[in-house]
């Protein structure tokens, strides 16, 4: 049943509107008696901006999940030996030459990969830790100069 949308009877007979695949709660009415222009006007706009809200809240509810880490800790292991641990808010390998660190601090550490075995990316405060296909931690080998994900 989809109230009417001015007196709350059934609309059945009337005027109804909505999205196929919604539920009936998302839809709106016009019993037969207040079926006129000025009341499919007014159906509508109340409908469009309480969809355009509902949207709005899911995706400020679920934005969160699926943002960037604000911070990682990097750990670099090198090919001569020892390991440095950075703590960063972004890390990139932008010529596939240099692995690029920037520290929470602001400042920016280089490496060249050439010095690198291996190194590991681990999200300290994750927004995405619930979802299921969230990766804890990612450990990446250099091989042949590329930075490469190890499954």
């Amino acid at each position: 049943m989809i109230p009417c949308f001015i007196c709350k009877k059934d609309s059945i007979g009337g005027f109804t509107y909505g999205l196929p695949t919604t539920p009936l709660t998302q839809h709106v009415g016009l019993c037969p008696e207040h079926n006129t222009l000025e009341n499919k006007k007014a159906a509508l706009l109340h409908w469009i901006e309480t969809t355009q809200a509902s949207v709005n809240a899911f995706n400020e509810a679920n934005f969160a999940r699926y943002a960037d880490p604000v911070e990682y800790a990097l750990t670099v292991y090198y090919l001569a030996g020892g390991s440095a641990s950075f703590r960063c808010t972004k890390w990139n390998v932008p010529d596939k030459a240099t692995l690029q660190i920037l520290g929470i601090d602001g400042r920016s550490t280089f490496i060249p990969l050439t010095h690198i075995e291996l190194f590991e990316v681990v999200p300290v405060n994750d927004p995405n830790k619930f979802t299921p296909t969230t990766s804890a931690n990612e450990r990446y080998s250099i091989e042949d100069g590329v930075p490469t994900l190890q499954r």
